[in-house]
């Protein structure tokens, strides 16, 4: 799982200002390849499960991700489902790592128990691993619906690390869970993870209708910002912490990094950009090779289109012309509102609560 946070509690110093393209310190490419997965959690945002088959068709990433290079996108991640379940793996990190892309990729770990060797040259290509969890192993265990996966989680670690490979832990932290993280977090940088990226529950695809135990409130998410900052600094020596809360007076006072975007008007004729990442940053592709930008659950209104639809020399022209424009609009309207909050958000999830709402 990368890094898509940025250390906003400091002054931002970098001459390259001008080449940001939003909140993150790289152009991701986030790739739900499928929804098929071995678990079926009861938080999951993208509602994957054992019964969901859809998925993206294996011969089309040697085809679009060559155009998405060249759209100026650096980094992919790979998430799902359960992204060692997708038939169309070895196609799909062969190609990334044949355009230049770094590459990193986020599991529950029950399929890395036991590796090939067919596995662990696959493995080796990538430049980072993380294994999910959700807590504890009583929580971890009831939120994933079977027993054992907690310790199955742990155990992927250090077969990982067996390879010789560096692992991440990605947690996602419920309203219940709070108080159980730092003693997570210690078990496992014991175990010998090397970053630990740390979010609260998004109230999203099955999370959205499950109790109010599992979504977190505005005064845990404080709350969690200021447990992850302490961790931070406790770990400094040993692992790198990141939490995907920052202030929203952090936010609205960074706000350039949209410059890109929000300056894009073809109505007035203001300069536009030249790449698609300067527009879109992540850029979300689901296992229907649906492209939306921020984040899986995104509004169909704000979708790009589909994978096959890049190809079309008209492609980039209408959209700078039409979805763009929506696009500037929501995240001009967030933006505004992070002016006003006085509180911690998480800004991809409130982008995403945003575009299903009527401001736009």
């Amino acid at each position: 799982m990368p890094n898509y946070s940025r250390n906003f509690d400091k002054p931002r110093s970098n001459p390259d200002a001008h080449l940001a393209s939003g909140f993150l310190p790289a152009r991701i490419l986030h790739l739900h390849p499928t929804r098929r997965c071995n678990l079926t959690c009861s938080h999951c945002y993208s509602a994957s499960s054992p019964h969901q088959d859809s998925g993206v068709n294996p011969t089309l990433w040697a085809q679009v991700l060559p155009l998405l290079r060249r759209e100026g996108y650096d980094q992919v991640s790979l998430s799902g489902g359960e992204p060692l379940l997708y038939e169309g793996l070895e196609n799909l990190v062969s190609s990334a790592v044949d355009e230049g892309f770094r590459l990193t990729l986020i599991s529950n770990g029950i399929l890395l128990n036991k590796t090939t060797s067919q596995m662990n040259k696959l493995l080796k290509k990538l430049d980072g691993i993380a294994i999910s969890f959700d807590g504890l192993a009583h929580r971890h265990d009831a939120i994933r619906g079977r027993s054992g996966v907690f310790q199955h989680a742990c155990d992927a670690i250090m077969v990982l690390l067996d390879l010789g490979l560096p692992v991440a832990a990605a947690i996602s932290v419920t309203h219940d869970g709070i108080e159980e993280l730092p003693d997570l977090v210690y078990y496992l940088v014991s175990l010998g993870v090397t970053a630990v990226q740390i979010r609260p529950v998004a109230a999203a695809g099955r999370a959205a209708l499950t109790p109010h135990s599992l979504i977190t409130s505005n005064g845990d998410q404080l709350r969690l910002y200021l447990v992850v900052k302490a961790l931070a600094v406790e770990l400094a020596s040993r692992v790198s912490v990141h939490g995907d809360l920052v202030p929203a007076g952090a936010l609205w006072n960074q706000r350039e990094a949209y410059r890109s975007l929000l300056a894009h008007s073809p109505m007035t004729g203001s300069p536009m950009p030249t790449l698609l990442s300067d527009l879109v940053n992540p850029l979300v592709i689901t296992d229907t090779a649906s492209m939306k930008p921020v984040a899986f659950d995104m509004h169909s209104d704000f979708d790009l289109g589909v994978l096959d639809q890049l190809s079309s020399p008209s492609f980039m022209h209408d959209y700078r012309n039409v979805g763009a424009v929506k696009l500037k609009e929501l995240v001009h309207q967030a933006l505004q509102s992070m002016a006003l909050i006085s509180g911690v958000v998480d800004w991809y999830d409130y982008l995403a609560r945003s575009s299903h709402n009527s401001f736009v």
